[in-house]
C-alpha cells in the first residue's frame, strides 16, 4: 500500500503547477491527505475517481449534513448501481 501512495503522489506531484505544493502546508498537507485518501478509496473499490469527485462536488452544495455518509465512496458506489437498475 505505501508503494501505492508513492507512486500516487509522484503523480500529483508530476501534474502540479510549478512552485504549487500543497504539502508544504499544514492546512495543505491535510487537505492533499484527504484527496489522496480519497484517490485511493475509489481505487480499492473500482471506482472510476474523477467521475466520482465531479459528481460529489456537483452534489455537495445542496447535500444535507447529516447525510454526508451517502457521499463516501463505498456508498456512492451502491447508490450509483441502484440508481442503474432503476
Amino acid at each position: 500500500m505505501a508503494n501505492s501512495a508513492k507512486r500516487q503522489r509522484r503523480l500529483w506531484d508530476t501534474y502540479t503547477f510549478p512552485g504549487f505544493r500543497p504539502q508544504h502546508t499544514v492546512r495543505g498537507g491535510r487537505a492533499a491527505a484527504v484527496a489522496y485518501s480519497l484517490i485511493q478509496t475509489c481505487v480499492f473499490h473500482d471506482i472510476e475517481p474523477f467521475a466520482y469527485l465531479a459528481d460529489i462536488l456537483k452534489r455537495l452544495p445542496s447535500h444535507q449534513i447529516n447525510r454526508v455518509s451517502e457521499l463516501l465512496p463505498f456508498n456512492w458506489k451502491k447508490a450509483q448501481s441502484e440508481i442503474k437498475t432503476a
